[in-house]
């Protein structure tokens, strides 16, 4: 009886939480990327290598994280034929610790993630991104892609699960039905520089060549960042108010404009602006720890695409 009795009690106990986990989508495929630990007081930033198996349209990101999620950024890594920024990972190979060194202008942005927690434009836990009808992004078969991963279970930010674990379905759209290609534009302010104490400003601008439509905007800042706006700038540098206003650093807004964009046209561009106060009686400079350095970055989502890797780099 006393057996029975403790069978009882522990199938009655509580469950213990559970990593993150998606169906894999009808049409298209699925990467996943842990579990892994991430132990109290610590912050792991980790990039996983992945071959795309065959050639995909994709018109739509699902992605699920483990709470405690810092960022996922996702990037095309350029060919050794292509020139500079070839990586020396390959395909099922990770690279830890990678904080420093990344050569993005040679790499293109495809998505990024910063929601988690049930977050309102997350969809049972998962954040979702439809891109406008006929526009998708396209991944080449046998391209090499890398998936960024930051969780930090320290002072600003704590992983509860003691785990991390990114799941991502790629949902794809016959090439026929695709219009357009998707276009990226990945920038980072690394003049920033926050005084002991002090409130401060920055500014940046990031133009475009060709007349394009812009599909999503996103802000990325650390515990210091109170306000990132994004406004639109026209070749003689007029601005507008901003189509992009977030004041949460922890997830902050990922703003789309389905097919209703705004247009900029040639030599225009983006101006992206970040608002920070330093409580601290140090000083914290551009960084990606978030513990005590700082960001000002910026991910603009547009259409068609325009370059080679089909991003556009600036900072």
């Amino acid at each position: 009886m006393k057996r029975m009795l403790l069978v009882m009690l522990v199938a009655c106990g509580p469950k213990t939480p559970a990593d993150v986990k998606l169906n894999k989508p009808s049409a298209g495929f699925q990467l996943q990327v842990g579990p892994f630990d991430v132990p109290a007081g610590s912050e792991l930033q980790d990039c996983y290598y992945f071959r795309v198996k065959e050639d995909a349209w994709v018109h739509s990101f699902q992605i699920a994280q483990n709470p405690g999620t810092h960022h996922m950024n996702m990037f095309r890594v350029a060919s050794s034929a292509s020139g500079g920024g070839a990586s020396p990972f390959d395909d099922g190979q990770v690279q830890r610790g990678c904080w420093d060194g990344l050569p993005f202008q040679d790499w293109g942005l495809i998505v990024n993630a910063q929601l988690t927690d049930g977050q309102e434009q997350t969809e049972n836990g998962a954040f979702v991104w439809t891109l406008p009808d006929g526009v998708a992004t396209h991944l080449e078969a046998g391209e090499l892609i890398m998936v960024q991963t930051h969780y930090v279970n320290a002072t600003t930010q704590k992983t509860n699960l003691g785990r991390g674990k990114v799941v991502i379905n790629f949902h794809t759209i016959p090439q026929s039905a695709v219009q357009a290609e998707l276009g990226t534009m990945f920038a980072n302010n690394r003049n920033i520089f926050l005084r002991a104490g002090e409130k401060s400003a920055f500014s940046s601008f990031c133009t475009v060549p060709q007349q394009v439509t812009i599909a999503a905007v996103s802000g990325h800042f650390h515990s210091r960042g109170k306000r990132f706006t994004v406004s639109l700038a026209n070749a003689a540098g007029d601005v507008t108010d901003p189509v992009y206003d977030n004041r949460d650093w922890h997830e902050p807004l990922f703003e789309t404009f389905g097919g209703n964009g705004p247009t900029l046209e040639p030599g225009g561009g983006l101006n992206y602006a970040c608002e920070f106060d330093n409580p601290f009686d140090f000083d914290i400079v551009f960084g990606p720890h978030v513990e005590f350095e700082e960001h000002c970055n910026l991910f603009a989502y547009y259409y068609p695409r325009l370059t080679e890797l089909g991003s556009l780099y600036c900072f």
